[in-house]
């Protein structure tokens, strides 16, 4: 399964700590995959992709990453002819521009990502019935993002610690 995974801090001077990281490609990673890492020293995000689509659906263009899970399987392009990574850019063109009307047009099952370097923005994106969904925490300084629920929770701990709760009855 192709799974994307991220943290990304919410304050300005706060940095995602090399444990975090280490931490989410473990939690992301079931042996042997080769994932694409975006690193900076307040984001860092990973995807993992088997190659089920045979094309990649990430885009970075040095002031923004989208990356993209299944399939959004949108309208045709001028030609015809239509693949996933076409998809993910004109996803990535769209973003950049602040249009979101291209979602509307999306029939396939998806869930992506939008980091804007330069606006200093994040997007967390599912379809239409959220069956690819994108699951997030938000904390004090981060905000953690995975879409499978178990990377996620193997993540809590990396970012905050435990809560003790005292009964103090």
């Amino acid at each position: 399964m192709t799974l994307l995974a991220g943290i990304v801090a919410l304050r300005e001077g706060t940095e995602v700590a090399e444990d975090s990281r280490t931490q989410l490609i473990e939690a992301l990673s079931r042996g042997g995959d080769k994932p694409f890492r975006f690193d900076s020293p307040n984001a860092f995000m990973v995807k993992v992709d088997i190659g089920a689509y045979g094309t990649p659906s990430l885009v970075d263009d040095g002031h923004a990453t989208t990356m993209v899970v299944g399939d959004p399987l949108l309208p045709a392009g001028e030609h015809g002819t239509r693949d996933r990574g076409d998809d993910s850019r004109q996803l990535h063109s769209n973003f950049l521009m602040g249009r979101w009307a291209l979602l509307a047009k999306a029939r396939g099952t998806f869930a992506a990502v939008h980091l804007n370097r330069d606006t200093e923005s994040l997007y967390l994106i599912a379809d239409r019935l959220a069956i690819r969904p994108v699951y997030y925490w938000i904390g004090a300084s981060h905000i953690v993002f995975a879409s499978a629920l178990r990377v996620l929770e193997s993540l809590f701990y990396a970012v905050q610690p435990p809560y003790r709760v005292q009964d103090k009855r």
